[in-house]
């Protein structure tokens, strides 16, 4: 095969207790028509039947079993560093990350790379499903500008979707600077404001190509995996905000978009106890508070905020939280 018409491209797929899904995700995959592809699927310590599985689909698709790897990680941490080591095995001109319980259309990568190569962009993305057991949602991302400006906005403000699953890399990229995060909320956001950043030229396709799959188990969350999803989002925001100043972006630019993502994860952090480290959350930023009027929440949260922000009235977290008993 002549790969300088069909390049290569890496899909890296965690697998991590998927037992019930892997196989519709990993037979979408083998069955793409796109003739060259190789599957790294990193095994992220899953205590399932989920690689047994794999192995026994493997066997069904021979055409494809050269090209079809599986690395086993010695314990699990999480998906993005699972993705992070599924890169290290990948020899593709372009990479694309599967989540191991969804599934694409058979066109999924040919109509991605044939849109990069007439366009010549380092990102192209499509539109996709969101899949429960009851309904499937169509999500159109036809947002197109050759401003980073905008798509750097659009990103913030979650208009337009971070997911990588969606997208074709360039391998290209991936830097020895590109970082993986070691905390799942915000992950997508963290790698793609990375490439975007580096990225000269992008493109869309207009289909819907990828099919995401939300389980009903995760649409709901206990109260100590909200204030553990608060800090995890606040990490990783942080760490965007690292890039956007690394590569000099005019902030100013952004707002008043960063402000008020900036200050809807300050008062999500401020609503528990053991989530606050005043001095680094009031450091955090500091700029955003001039913009508070613009976020949309209630009131009284953002009037707390302003005074924890302009005096550091750490007592009225604690008074609250007294009378909350």
């Amino acid at each position: 095969m002549n790969n300088n018409i069909y390049p290569l491209v890496s899909i890296v797929i965690p697998v991590f207790g998927v037992e019930k899904y892997i196989e519709k995700c990993s037979r979408s995959l083998f069955e793409q028509d796109y003739p060259d592809i190789e599957f790294i699927f990193v095994n992220d310590h899953t205590t399932d039947n989920s690689i047994k599985i794999l192995e026994s689909l493997i066997k069904e698709y021979p055409q494809r079993e050269k090209d079809i790897y599986i690395i086993n990680k010695q314990q699990n941490e999480g998906l993005p560093q699972a993705r992070a080591t599924g890169l290290k095995y990948c020899h593709g001109s372009y990479i694309i990350h599967v989540d191991s319980d969804d599934w694409v259309e058979p066109n999924y990568i040919s109509s991605l790379v044939q849109k990069a190569l007439e366009s010549k962009a380092e990102i192209v993305w499509c539109d996709y499903l969101i899949e429960t057991t009851t309904q499937s949602e169509q999500i159109i991302n036809n947002y197109e500008t050759d401003s980073q400006i905008e798509i750097l906005k659009k990103l913030l403000t979650g208009e337009f979707h971070s997911a990588v699953w969606n997208k074709l890399i360039s391998k290209n990229l991936y830097t020895p600077e590109t970082e993986f995060t070691r905390f799942n909320q915000l992950e997508d956001l963290v790698l793609t404001t990375q490439h975007f950043l580096n990225a000269k030229k992008w493109a869309y396709v207009p289909r819907l190509l990828y099919h995401y799959r939300i389980n009903n188990t995760s649409l709901s969350f206990s109260d100590k995996r909200i204030k553990k999803r608060c800090y995890e989002e606040y990490y990783n925001f942080k760490k965007v905000l690292h890039y956007l100043k690394k590569k000099n972006i005019n902030l100013s630019e952004l707002e008043p978009v960063l402000s008020n993502r900036i200050n809807g994860l300050k008062m999500a952090l401020l609503k528990y106890p053991e989530n606050r480290d005043f001095e680094e959350i009031k450091s955090f930023y500091p700029e955003s508070i001039k913009n508070l009027y613009s976020l949309h929440a209630p009131f009284l949260g953002k009037f707390k905020l302003y005074l924890f922000a302009k005096f550091n009235l750490k007592i009225i977290y604690k008074l609250l939280d007294y009378i909350h008993r």
